[in-house]
């Protein structure tokens, strides 16, 4: 049966940056199919001289295509750390990352900001969407990024918003909306390039519980109709426990990785 959310998977043509000289494989990864393959990921601050802070002490991180992955732990356990790495935004101490099979930290920071734009797509606690903008013009601005034409990406723009349910606030400014409906702008907007992968950083933690319930339901959908990759990180172990896998995190090391009792039961049918 067509969805909306299904009639959207590869509908629209991202205007990719020329392309480079391909890079030499990253030390320690091959090809392995997997869409993120991190490897022994360390990251180190100086906070003030002789003084160093290792906050991610040799991290190994994979999620599978389409996996729908959870990362759960305490405040200042590394979970923002672990996902700015995962999102480009940051580059490690010490470590390897591949996505889909391509060696990430061989790149140039442009090189990098472009890559992450066509392949990323970002979903924040805060929404982060510009005060300034209508919900139409929020959406559409990664597509301009990428150079996508007015037309198509406020095409696009519109549709998306449709698809959340916010067609009839396209032209509504983030402080004319409530929390739920500014978070589902917002992952309207992380959709705008079409990623590989949504990342997103305690996207239920400024919601109540029915709008929590309501964004996680879309996740869901986002996931089972279009088929988008998932990394989820989490204060709430009960919407952990909604996802095929959960990573634990505790003083920068990774103490659990477990599938959810879904994830099992599934596999046993």
């Amino acid at each position: 049966m067509s969805t909306p959310f299904s009639n959207m998977r590869g509908k629209h043509r991202r205007v990719e940056p020329e392309a480079a000289a391909p890079a030499a494989p990253a030390a320690g990864l091959a090809d392995t199919g997997l869409l993120i393959d991190m490897r022994n990921i360390v990251k180190t601050y100086n906070v003030g001289e002789p003084s160093e802070l290792t906050v991610l002490h040799g991290i190994d991180f994979h999620a599978e295509q389409r996996e729908f992955v959870s990362i759960v732990g305490p405040s200042g356990g590394g979970k923002s750390t672990l996902m700015n790495l995962i999102g480009m935004l940051d580059r490690p101490t010490e470590g390897a990352y591949a996505f889909n099979g391509e060696p990430v930290y061989a790149k140039t920071d442009r090189e990098l900001a472009a890559y992450r734009s066509g392949n990323i797509g970002f979903i924040f606690q805060n929404f982060n969407l510009i005060g300034r903008m209508d919900a139409l013009q929020n959406v559409a601005m990664p597509m301009m990024y990428a150079g996508v034409d007015k037309k198509e990406r406020d095409a696009r723009a519109e549709e998306l918003l449709g698809m959340m349910g916010m067609g009839d606030r396209i032209h509504h400014q983030p402080n004319e909306l409530s929390g739920g409906q500014k978070q589902r702008v917002a992952i309207a907007r992380a959709l705008a390039n079409d990623p590989d992968l949504l990342l997103a950083d305690e996207p239920t933690g400024a919601l109540d519980s029915k709008t929590g319930r309501l964004v996680m339901d879309l996740f869901h959908q986002l996931h089972e109709e279009m088929g988008k990759a998932i990394v989820f990180i989490t204060h709430n172990p009960e919407l952990a426990e909604e996802t095929e896998r959960i990573v634990e995190i505790m003083d920068g090391r990774i103490t659990d990785v477990r599938p959810t009792a879904g994830a099992r039961a599934g596999e046993a049918s």
